[in-house]
């Protein structure tokens, strides 16, 4: 962690002194940006959500007649050697190294295209070729996040073809993140090769990476309930579970990330790669739980189709181990898979129970697919007491989750049962009008992107 004196140190933010600079020159943000940049990539830099590769910095200063040094640091210090941070920063860490973890950061994020535009500058220059595989694995992770799939599905490829010979420790990420590819691509056979493969070598490496394993096995159990191979599936995502199970919470990624930060901004660049990566690697842990809730997801409906006293013993159980009372979201999970079973049998007390459970747990908000499923329970559990108004509010407020997830073939299966119920009640116009978005919908679902 930085001293008091090394907080004294960082002066004005890089954001600041850029908008400091543009304003004195009166430019605009779009005329700073220019036809290189983005105007929200401007916005970002000056409220401090993002740092600027160097290049970009050189770019902005020679548009504001400045040095690129004058925004980097207000206050170079010197070291022992008498050399500033900024002087002495080719000896450290080179530009294309802190370009791609600017686009890292871009990406978790959500700055799919600034990823994907900076990751491609990086790509023409010349690099060897451990850095053009793990270039080609972001850009991949960047394509998925733009939707871009047939350009995710071409570069990662292209890292498979590098890496494979050569021993190089992403090669099984890169398999994953190709059979992710294939699945959202709905090619769940190719999709289903690609986490086998990456699953063996695994097993040879006898990785302890329990947060990728549990995520391999999940994406093969997908794969398997894509198949209709539901018994596989059930094996599959139980030991996703007993992955998630050795996992723990990550904690202290605010101050890991505010750190690498402020260590930025005195062009320490190998420290504020060091806590940026951490605070990367804390963020991908506390998605476990998040995981965990959408294995128990999948785990609960084939369990409730196959065989419903065998569910009910499961999730009773999935309540009261420890690892997931201290999750929400899994604990939401489970309540309503319980609820949607009692009331199915028309055991509407405890089904009013779970599902009430179920909805206190998410937190305000929730787009997830755990809320979707509580909201569709609501709208059913009000249809059965006559409250319509109430059932139809619920039911299209989880449709509307369901579609901004963009699960088609969820969102098919539950507008169509939405209109069954409309239709019952004597709404055959709107329920009609459920069933063309049903129509709709399958079609998204079992849509292809141009070969």
């Amino acid at each position: 962690m930085p001293s008091d004196a090394s907080h004294q140190q960082i002066g004005k933010s890089v954001g600041a002194k850029l908008r400091e600079a543009r304003l004195a020159k009166k430019y605009t943000q779009s005329q700073l940006a220019g036809p290189d940049f983005s105007v929200s990539y401007i916005s970002a830099i000056e409220r401090g959500q993002i740092h600027p590769s160097l290049r970009a910095l050189e770019i902005f200063a020679g548009r504001l007649g400045l040095s690129s040094k004058d925004l980097l640091a207000s206050q170079p210090q010197k070291g022992k050697n008498g050399v500033s941070g900024f002087e002495s920063l080719t000896g450290e860490i080179e530009e294309t190294e802190w370009q791609l973890l600017q686009a890292q950061v871009a990406l978790r994020q959500g700055l799919y295209e600034q990823a994907i535009e900076q990751l491609g500058e990086l790509l023409a220059e010349d690099l060897s070729v451990k850095q053009l595989i793990f270039i080609r694995y972001v850009l991949g992770q960047a394509y998925i996040g733009a939707d871009r799939l047939q350009e995710a599905e071409n570069v990662l490829s292209e890292a498979v073809l590098l890496a494979r010979d050569g021993n190089n420790p992403l090669y099984p990420r890169i398999l994953h993140l190709l059979g992710e590819v294939h699945t959202l691509m709905h090619h769940y056979v190719q999709g289903q090769e690609y986490h086998r493969h990456c699953l063996e070598l695994l097993k040879q490496q006898q990785s302890e990476d329990n947060l990728f394993l549990a995520r391999v096995h999940f994406g093969l159990g997908k794969d398997a309930d894509a198949l209709e191979k539901y018994d596989e599936a059930l094996d599959l995502f139980a030991q996703s579970l007993s992955c998630f199970d050795n996992l723990t919470d990550a904690l202290c990624v605010e101050s890991y990330w505010n750190t690498g930060q402020q260590f930025s901004q005195i062009a320490d660049f190998p420290l504020a790669v060091f806590y940026n990566n951490k605070c990367l690697h804390l963020l991908n842990t506390q998605n476990a739980q998040s995981r965990r809730s959408e294995v128990y997801h999948y785990l609960g409906r084939i369990l409730l189709e196959k065989n419903q006293e065998e569910a009910r013993h499961f999730l009773e159980n999935a309540l009261s181990l420890p690892v997931n009372q201290q999750d929400s979201l899994t604990l939401a999970s489970l309540h309503a898979h319980l609820g949607e079973l009692f009331l199915s049998n028309s055991n509407l007390d405890e089904a009013h129970s779970h599902i009430e459970q179920a909805h206190n747990l998410l937190p305000p908000g929730s787009g997830s697919l755990v809320a979707a499923d509580a909201l569709i329970l609501r709208g059913q559990m009000a249809y059965t007491q006559q409250q319509y108004a109430d059932g139809d509010r619920f039911f299209e407020e989880g449709l509307a989750i369901l579609e901004r997830l963009g699960a088609n073939e969820e969102l098919s299966e539950r507008q169509v049962f939405y209109a069954q119920r409309l239709e019952e009640r004597g709404d055959v116009l709107k329920a009609i009008n459920y069933l063309k978005k049903a129509v709709e919908s399958r079609r998204n679902a079992e849509k292809r992107p141009p070969q």
